[in-house]
């Protein structure tokens, strides 16, 4: 490095560092224990339930009407009429320079005073400039240029054409912009009212599903200009479905800018197996260590060597470019052109719990929670298969190339096609679990790179030929590491917030724990704030979401973060079955001070397993009594339904 030179010393000693240093203690031993799943969502389920239904499903809807000459397209400022006062020059050309207002009339006056044109609204000064080369520019309004040299009282009055903002029509989380080209997200204005609301129920409804409205169907049109929509899922979710304007003067929509008529129905479900999930479900997968992020961190193509999500009722066949007729046809749920489109479900995987869990979120648009926030929703009525990979294990030639192992021998495996390190634990021959870094063959390690033990039995076996299945673990077909389910889901929304069971301890104790009445989303259990931008059909505004905080009342530093543990619970009248049910979440922290008053924090950042806000926050009250948080008093404050928090009460909490 650079060094000084009279007194051989960097030049950098005296800069502020910008690193960070630890320091760990590493023991003797190895870590070669294989990393296991330990519960998933949706729980394995075989078969689909089935619905005697005594009131049938109905489908939110509203109406969408072209009034008068329908809606404008944009159209840019224009100066329609300069006009030189007495004695002043001609203006030989004008511009508009980027102004978005809409004033009309402006003066220009070159003042005697100081000979800078100043810019006038009426007797508002708005700003003055020079002149260079006979032209003057005011930044964000116009400019103009002069066919002789300006003096001292010249004036001008300038008349500008305001610009026409391009009508839209909002139509659940999609904008729809009026145009003179149907392109995108744009409405070809028509030649007629008839015209134009042929073309925005023509856009709704799309060639496809692909590439119309993901929530909404357009009906036949009326001969008024008006048509019918409705959701394209029955159900009471549709009533949150937006339809909204920015110019209700020539575009028509119901009064509360909402669909309605919505109901879920009166139905009985006789469930065959596990319960089929909503719609709106996130896969979860969750591990008794932590798992190598590289590898549960990405788009589902970044991952597809790792984890994969597709449709089981397709044909194996059915691969990226077959011919299909329809979605449910193809492993991606996506046929286009008549052709299938990629080999797995679209989406991300989100690691979460210090990469002990990873979700899965599909990229299908279909709702918004109650924060404002967008739902995605997995296949309606579709049987969903999830594939987990293990990863290859460690090749060798010969036994020289196992001597770093301590007493394993290279020797043939039965299920691998290459030799491995082996050992004999109790009269059997087992792996060595590190992976091959070098194989072609890629899946989920622990940290000290062990492959993943996908059937539990406490060993590495590899990718084996045929994957454990979770639906049937005693079958005989289960042949490796590789970890394989499957399960059903409805063509249902779950739309409820999740809510507080208990507080563990009451106010005026040490620690907090906090069950929630069902699965919790993992990797929304974290500590902090998010600033998010949402859209409630008056425009996009940023909204501060909390999650799991902790405080004092005086300014003493307090480490804390969160931690959760899901449990099978017997719920809504089902027994325990193994599979995870309900989440409790910990807020873990540093040394309470003495004598000092902390408070606790749950915040609307929360999510179910349904993508689902923690809004309305409802859970315990006082003296007892449940807090029964609504929209209008969306938080529970110590207990009381309010429509604002103080975190400055002295209260304990």
């Amino acid at each position: 490095g650079s060094k000084k030179k009279a007194v051989d010393k960097s030049i950098f000693a005296t800069c502020a560092s910008d690193s960070f240093k630890w320091e760990f203690t590493v023991s003797n031993k190895l870590d070669l224990t294989p990393p296991q799943i330990t519960g998933v969502f949706p729980a394995p389920d075989d078969s689909t339930d089935t619905i005697e239904q005594s009131s049938f499903l109905a489908a939110a809807s509203g109406g969408i009407g072209v009034i008068n000459q329908g809606p404008q397209n944009y159209k840019e400022a224009t100066i329609t009429d300069p006009v030189p006062g007495t004695g002043s020059p001609e203006i030989d050309s004008s511009m508009i320079e980027d102004y978005h207002g809409q004033d009309k009339i402006f003066r220009v006056v070159i003042d005697a005073s100081d000979l800078k044109a100043k810019l006038y609204r009426g007797f508002t000064l708005l700003g003055s400039a020079d002149f260079f080369n006979k032209k003057i520019t005011f930044p964000h309004y116009f400019s103009f240029t002069l066919k002789t040299d300006p003096s001292s009282g010249n004036s001008w009055d300038i008349t500008v054409d305001p610009e026409r903002l391009a009508s839209t029509l909002t139509v659940g989380q999609t904008v729809y912009t009026f145009s003179d080209n149907n392109n995108g997200n744009n409405i070809l204005i028509g030649g007629t009212p008839e015209e134009t609301a042929a073309n925005i129920s023509d856009k709704l409804n799309g060639s496809t599903i692909l590439n119309g409205n993901s929530e909404v169907k357009s009906l036949k049109s009326t001969p008024d200009w008006k048509f019918a929509v409705e959701a394209r899922v029955a159900g009471a979710a549709g009533n949150n479905i937006v339809l909204d304007t920015n110019t209700p003067y020539s575009i028509s929509v119901p009064q509360n800018a909402k669909l309605s008529g919505g109901s879920d129905g009166n139905s009985e479900v006789k469930i065959i197996g596990k319960k089929d999930q909503p719609r709106n479900s996130v896969i979860q997968i969750n591990f008794d260590e932590p798992i190598n992020p590289m590898t549960i961190s990405g788009s589902a193509t970044d991952l597809k060597e790792y984890l994969q999500v597709y449709n089981k009722e397709a044909g194996q066949d059915k691969v990226d470019g077959h011919a299909c007729t329809g979605n449910n046809e193809c492993l991606s749920f996506k046929c286009n052109a008549d052709k299938c489109v990629g080999d797995f479900l679209a989406g991300k995987f989100v690691p979460a719990s210090n990469y002990k869990t990873v979700e899965f979120i599909s990229d299908n648009e279909c709702g918004m929670n109650g924060c404002g926030e967008k739902i995605y929703c997995l296949p309606a009525n579709s049987n969903i298969g999830v594939m987990v990979n293990a990863a290859d294990l460690f090749k060798c030639t010969d036994d020289k190339k196992c001597s770093g192992f301590g007493s394993y021998k290279c020797l043939d495996d039965n299920l691998l096609s290459h030799k491995t390190c082996q050992t004999n634990i109790k009269d059997t021959r087992r792996n060595y679990p590190l992976f091959d870094i070098n194989s072609s063959k890629k899946g989920l390690t622990d940290l000290a790179n062990n492959s993943l033990d996908g059937n539990g039995d406490g060993y590495a076996d590899g990718p084996g030929p045929k994957p454990f299945l979770a639906n049937d673990p005693k079958s005989p077909d289960s042949i490796g590491d590789n970890y394989f389910w499957s399960f059903w889901i409805n063509n249902q929304l779950l739309i409820n917030s999740p809510k507080i069971l208990s507080l563990v301890p009451n106010q005026g104790a040490s620690t907090t724990a906090t069950p929630f009445n069902i699965l919790m989303m993992a990797s929304t259990i974290k500590t902090g704030s998010e600033v998010k931008v949402v859209d409630f059909g008056n425009g996009p505004e940023s909204v501060t979401h909390k999650f799991l905080n902790v405080w004092s009342q005086t300014p003493q530093p307090l480490g804390y973060w969160a931690e959760s543990n899901n449990k099978d619970a017997a719920v809504n009248g089902l027994l325990l079955d193994g599979w995870p049910d309900l989440t409790d979440i910990y807020i873990k922290h540093s040394n309470f001070g003495e004598s000092i008053t902390y408070n606790a924090q749950a915040g609307s950042g929360l999510k179910d397993i349904y993508q689902n806000c923690f809004k309305p926050s409802s859970g315990p009250g006082l003296n007892g009594v449940d807090c029964n948080a609504s929209d209008g008093d969306p938080s529970c404050c110590f207990g009381v339904a309010t429509s604002s928090i103080s975190t400055t009460s002295g209260k304990k909490f």
